[in-house]
């Protein structure tokens, strides 16, 4: 009997060891598994393709972007929670920019130059998911006038359409 009793205090003790252990694994890991957005400097040389790219391509959408930065309050911060700093950080940067050419060996040098590579993790991972969004946003009259001039038939073809709350539901709507 005293026998089958240390056993059964063993078996229990056993089990409580293999529990809290578990119960500490699951939860360890789970804390683990919280996104944390980490930026590793690199170098252009580990961005594959960039000898290659056309960044004649890319000019466009710098001088648009640094054209809208010049009108902004010097203050303004700008990225999530101010992650790329003020507009008023950016303005130099942003003159020089609107002066470049449409020359790849000039555009790349002005980039690396006056930027670094980073690659973005999630936590220790080189793996994950990054997605981006872009809403189309049309203004327009249902009388022509000189403003509103141009029609508009239809949705382009290229437009996707996603009905986000499918995927989460505190985006329905």
């Amino acid at each position: 009997m005293l026998r089958s009793k240390r056993i059964m205090i063993l078996a229990g003790i056993l089990v409580i060891a293999i529990a809290a252990g578990a119960a500490w694994y699951f939860w360890g890991a789970q804390a683990q598994k919280e996104d944390r957005l980490v930026l590793v400097p690199s170098s252009f040389g580990d961005l594959s393709g960039w000898q290659d790219d056309k960044l004649v391509e890319f000019l466009p959408a710098l001088h648009k972007s640094c054209e809208k930065i010049a009108q902004l309050p010097d203050s303004r911060s700008l990225g999530a929670d101010g992650l790329a700093g003020t507009a008023g950080e950016w303005k130099a940067l942003c003159a020089e920019a609107l002066t470049l050419v449409p020359d790849t060996a000039v555009i790349r040098a002005f980039l690396e130059t006056n930027f670094v590579p980073v690659q973005v993790r999630n936590n220790d991972s080189r793996e994950g998911l990054f997605t981006g969004y872009y809403e189309a946003s049309l203004k327009g009259s249902r009388v022509k006038s000189e403003k509103y001039n141009t029609p508009l038939y239809l949705r382009p073809d290229e437009l996707v359409m996603v009905h986000l709350g499918r995927f989460r539901d505190s985006l329905k709507g």
